[in-house]
């Protein structure tokens, strides 16, 4: 077995906790009885504005188009509050969440956190 020197370990350490440049969270996560679902949660590595940005893709599996608000809770700035939004059965939406600041110790939120924080309501 090969052992690695000191700095070099360092260094794969620092490159393993850094994010990728987009996370994908791609469970389907259906709201409202299954009348609108969230085929994937991301985060975008964003470093030309130095920060993390959030987003969802939503689908409608059903006919016709369905109006739904949304409100996205937790430790992020720019989210929707209350957001009225309309899904065409035709193609997918891709909704903005938010964005935090990328900080010393604070690590973006993942898909998991971002399904939690999210809140739809059919109208």
């Amino acid at each position: 077995m090969t052992r690695l020197a000191p700095p070099l370990l360092a260094l794969l350490a620092i490159a393993a906790a850094q994010p990728a440049a987009a996370q994908v969270y791609s469970v389907p996560t259906p709201y409202c009885n299954g009348r609108v679902v969230v085929a994937q949660f991301s985060t975008l590595n964003n470093t030309a504005q130095n920060r993390y940005d959030y987003s969802m893709l939503l689908t409608n599996p059903v006919a016709g188009s369905v109006r739904l608000q949304l409100q996205v809770v937790g430790d992020m700035l720019g989210r929707p509050v209350g957001s009225m939004l309309t899904v065409s059965g035709s193609s997918p939406l891709s909704v903005s969440l938010g964005y935090s600041p990328k900080m010393p110790g604070r690590m973006p939120l993942n898909g998991q956190s971002l399904a939690q924080a999210v809140r739809i309501t059919c109208l």
